[in-house]
Order: structure tokens, then sequence, then C-alpha cells
């Protein structure tokens, strides 16, 4: 039973693999002419494949293009000749198909393999979503600590109603944090670092907002989940880390929307501030984020609508090439 469903994710892990290289190379050659935006939702695609099992089974599939023939037998024939050494001849394939029987042994070694590889990533897998509770259940011990920010309660309110959103969302500062979070789904929290500075606290407000109106805490979640999942495939933790910057830049320019355009260099200077008061143990890769959100800031331009609507379908035509697999 373990078996079979480490080969279920070595199967999806192998598929997202690729397709965070697709995104990769996409998003180097071709991501300054499309909206952030649609860029990080194409990183939906990623998760899709790391979490579900279920595929969606296409003629137009890209894995059509990689190999339309691939098996999921693993085959090894035993050759012996005079010596005591044993020859062996092994295929090791593996299908991306819409359903997946079960392996096939023709070896006890490459069945001791297999076993011991599932039994390693069953442990490491549970350490990694013990850690995650166990970090999860801390954390919010000390943010339930937290306190109620004394604000004018007009900007949460304009902006909430600039995003149309109609949830309860309410606003906590901590000693906890260095950073704006948020947290909660239904009971939606900000929790803002103790003695933001109020000119900063406008910006906060509406950056966070937008977190909460395309969900990104859920997403973000399951994302984690997934490389806790994954933990094997260093492509799963490429798209943990992409992913997040590209919700962080789609956030940007949604408060780039909804600002006047000599407001932008205030915002731009907030995450500055930010970023110097957030604690971290690498630096260097923060400030390089920072860096990227920066630059997307200055050089933003809103696309035309013949760009949006070419944009979008190119969007749509990935994910149905990169969403389905082939039909066998």
């Amino acid at each position: 039973m373990l078996n079979e469903i480490f080969y279920f994710i070595l199967n999806m892990s192998i598929t997202a693999a690729t397709i965070v290289i697709i995104l990769l190379f996409i998003r180097v050659l071709v991501g300054k002419y499309i909206s952030k935006t649609l860029i990080y939702l194409l990183w939906c695609i990623v998760l899709f494949r790391l979490l579900i099992p279920i595929s969606i089974s296409s003629r137009y599939s890209f894995i059509n293009l990689i190999d339309p023939k691939l098996t999921k037998v693993v085959e090894v024939d035993l050759l012996e000749n005079e010596t005591p050494d044993i020859y062996y001849s092994a295929i090791n394939s593996i299908q991306l198909a819409e359903n997946y029987n079960p392996i096939v042994y023709k070896s006890d070694r490459i069945e001791k393999v297999i076993n011991i590889a599932s039994s390693v990533w069953l442990i490491v897998t549970c350490i990694f979503l013990i850690t995650l509770i166990t970090i999860y259940i801390i954390t919010m011990k000390d943010l339930n600590r937290a306190v109620k920010l004394n604000y004018d309660m007009n900007i949460l309110y304009k902006y909430k109603k600039q995003l149309k959103i109609k949830r309860k969302v309410e606003v906590y500062e901590s000693v906890h944090v260095n950073t704006p979070i948020v947290i909660g789904v239904s009971g939606t929290r900000i929790i803002v670092p103790h003695g933001i500075n109020s000119d900063m606290l406008d910006y906060v407000l509406l950056h966070e907002l937008s977190h909460i109106k395309r969900k990104d805490n859920i997403w973000r979640l399951l994302s984690i989940l997934a490389v806790c999942i994954h933990w094997f495939n260093p492509f799963a933790w490429l798209f943990l880390y992409f992913s997040g910057q590209d919700m962080e830049s789609a956030c940007d320019l949604k408060v780039l929307r909804n600002i006047p355009y000599d407001r932008r260099k205030d915002y731009a200077l907030s995450l500055v501030k930010l970023a110097d008061d957030q604690r971290t143990l690498f630096p260097a890769m923060g400030n390089t984020i920072v860096k990227q959100r920066l630059m997307n800031i200055i050089n933003y331009r809103k696309l035309s609508t013949i760009m949006i609507i070419l944009t979008s379908v190119l969007c749509m035509i990935i994910t149905i090439l990169l969403i389905t697999n082939p039909i066998v």
C-alpha cells in the first residue's frame, strides 16, 4: 500500500517538476510582457499537479510531446552465466497517464529499494508535517496575545469597499511579528508590527487586503503542504520560492491600481522600511526580493486592453497544455 502511494507521489512530482521548468522559462523570457497576476495564477497549475492525484486527459497535453508511450512497469531481466556474477538489465519507466496501475516488480532487489525509499519518504514527510503543525501552534499562541490596533477604521472600510471585500476583517498589532501577516479564513485578522508608522499603515492595509481578496493565505498554506509531501523534489522548493515572490508582486500591482500615481514613491519607500525592520536569516535573499518588487513598481505600466486579451488567451492555452495528461 505504501509503495503504491509513493508511486503516485513520484509520478505527480516528476510531472510538476517539468511544469516548474517550463514556467521558469516563461517567467524569464516573456515575464515582463505578462501581468504578474497571470504569472502567479500559472503557478496554481504546479500546485494542482503536486496535490491532486486525479488527472484530466486531453489530446493537447504537453506531456504528449515528451513521450507518448511511457510504461509503468519496472522490469528486470536476470541473466546468469558461468561466474557467480549476475548482470542486470533494467527498464524503469514511469507513466504520466490518467490511471496508474500497481507497479510490477521482476526483482526482489528492486522491490527492496522501493520499500526503503517509500519508508524514508513517509518518515521525512511526517517529520515535516509535525514540524509545520508545531510551528503553527506556537505562532498562533503568540499571535493570540495581539491587541487591537487603535487607528482610523475609515481607512479599512474605504479599502474594503474599494476591493469589494464583504467579510469581517480586524486589525491587530503584535510584538511577535516584524512584517504584516494575514491569519484566519472566515474571521480574518491582519497582524501588523507593534508601533507601525501611521503613514505606512495605509499602504500595509491595502496590500494585506489584496491578499485577503485573493485568499493568498490559503494558497500559501497549501503550497507549504505540497512541499512537505514532495520534500525530495528540488523543483517543489523552487515553486514555493518563486510563487511566493510572484504573489507579492501581484499584490503590489493591485495596490498600484488603487492609489494615485504620485503615491507610488511612498508605497515603494514603505516596502524598503518594512524590509529594513524585518529580521531574516538570509538578508541577501530578502534584499533581492525587495529590489525586484521595487523595480516592478518603478517600471509598472498599465497593459493595454489588447495586450491583456492576448496574454489571457496565452495563459489559457498554457493552462490547457500543462494541466492535462495524455489520453491512453
